[in-house]
């Protein structure tokens, strides 16, 4: 196959190559990024929704550039978004946006293996 860019499959060398091409992933103060082989999650928290919002775009558009510079294939249809909050609101959110596509607003997201409601409350994923 054509290898764009990474580290090899199956290496003991894996976890090391793995830190080492990833030593430059943007880092920002208000995100969190959680990075596990090729799953990944960035986290932020606010008071106000459009904070929240506004600083998770710019984080994207910092992996954008990143994944750009570095030939990293991203999968789109595999990337969401979900706003954790208490109460209901019907207030429409803002869409993100992330390699010229919108990210969809999910009521609740798989990420390594648990599946997370915007709720927390851990139901959908009691259910397995």
């Amino acid at each position: 196959g054509n290898i764009q860019a990474g580290t090899p499959q199956g290496s003991s060398l894996r976890p090391t190559l793995y830190n080492i091409f990833n030593s430059d992933f943007p880092r920002n103060d208000k995100v969190i990024n959680c990075l596990f082989a090729d799953d990944s999650a960035i986290l932020t928290q606010g008071s106000n929704t459009r904070f929240i919002i506004k600083t998770l775009q710019s984080q994207l558009e910092c992996i954008e550039y990143w994944c750009t510079k570095w030939r990293v294939a991203i999968n789109t249809d595999k990337t969401k978004a979900i706003l954790n909050r208490k109460g209901h609101s019907r207030k429409v959110l803002k869409t993100l946006s992330f390699m010229e596509e919108d990210l969809p607003w999910e009521n609740q997201v798989k990420y390594l293996g648990l599946i997370l409601d915007s709720k927390l409350s851990f139901r959908q994923h009691a259910k397995i």
